[in-house]
């Protein structure tokens, strides 16, 4: 990717160098929205600014200019038309509400062109208290899928976030990027709520990234070792007749197997008392995961 992208740089400036053309800034201009779409395949971005082009900013709700809310709209639209179809038209409803805007402030990624603002990416923060946050609806725009921009954004107001408050977020069941908040973030599943109707989803998990968490056998525990326990205890056996016990891990293939995930996720987190702690990758693609859950006291860590 970057040898194309200098290949056609260059290709520009040779171009200019042989004869004047007025539209060469025009192209090269158009060459920054590549630069970006694949620059945190290359390098750990820890600032947005880092690159040139970008503008990192969180806005309050309320203060919202109309075009920033056109936006917003027009790329949450398109993510959830995908998936979950009412959610996408209820959204000019949600931005109308000036009450409802103003218990959330907006974290926006936006690339500046030459006569243009391009949003990339959003991500909504609701305040649910002194002591609680919901951090949702993130966006990002489609050509930028699969570089990172989303996770990193995620990441970094997660992180910020969790020194002070317990935040709640929903996570789609079939959302790859779900073993990132769980294994790096330390976010766990409370909750499991099943879809009907015209979502294509199979529901979503509510999950926390808790202030002060709860005692934990399975977090933290090195990824090999709990690929052991699985293999000694788990493997080849019916989840479900596991019920009752402390630790349930189980394997499955989720190109194939998402109806058993989500019946299984009901049963345990909302029947049974139990969280899911533990959300592997167990192949390249995140199509083979391994999910870990377990009965978790209710008291608090001793420190």
């Amino acid at each position: 990717v970057v040898q194309e992208i200098v290949k056609r740089a260059n290709h520009i400036l040779t171009g200019v160098v042989a004869q004047p053309d007025d539209g060469a800034i025009t192209r090269l201009d158009a060459l920054k929205h590549d630069v970006v779409m694949f620059a945190s395949l290359f390098k750990e971005i820890k600032n947005f600014t880092e690159i040139v082009g970008l503008d990192y900013q969180t806005v309050a709700g309320d203060a919202l200019t109309n075009e920033q809310k056109r936006q917003i709209i027009e790329l949450s639209r398109l993510n959830y038309e995908a998936v979950e179809p009412d959610v996408a038209d209820h959204l000019e409803k949600f931005y109308e509400d000036q009450a409802q805007l103003a218990r959330n402030t907006f974290v926006l990624l936006t690339q500046n062109l030459a006569n243009e603002s391009c949003l990339l990416a959003c991500l909504r923060e609701e305040s649910r208290g002194p002591d609680r946050v919901y951090v949702g609806a993130l966006n990002v725009r489609a050509e930028a899928h699969g570089a990172g921009i989303g996770e990193r954004m995620l990441e970094k107001e997660i992180r910020n976030l969790a020194k002070t408050k317990t935040i709640e977020a929903i996570m789609a069941a079939e959302l790859q990027a779900g073993t990132h908040y769980v294994e790096r973030m330390g976010a766990v599943a409370t909750w499991f709520e099943p879809y009907s109707g015209s979502s294509n989803s199979r529901g979503h998990y509510d999950i926390v990234v808790e202030k002060d968490p709860l005692p934990s056998m399975l977090v933290g525990l090195p990824k090999e070792a709990l690929l052991r326990m699985y293999a000694a205890d788990f493997k080849n056996q019916d989840p479900f007749t596991k019920i009752g016990e402390p630790i349930i891990l189980a394997e499955f293939d989720t190109s194939s197997q998402m109806d058993v995930v989500a019946k299984l996720s009901e049963a345990l987190l909302n029947e049974h008392d139990y969280r899911l702690t533990r959300y592997l990758s167990l192949d390249p693609a995140g199509i083979k995961r391994l999910y870990g859950f377990e009965k978790i006291s209710t008291e608090p860590a001793a420190t």
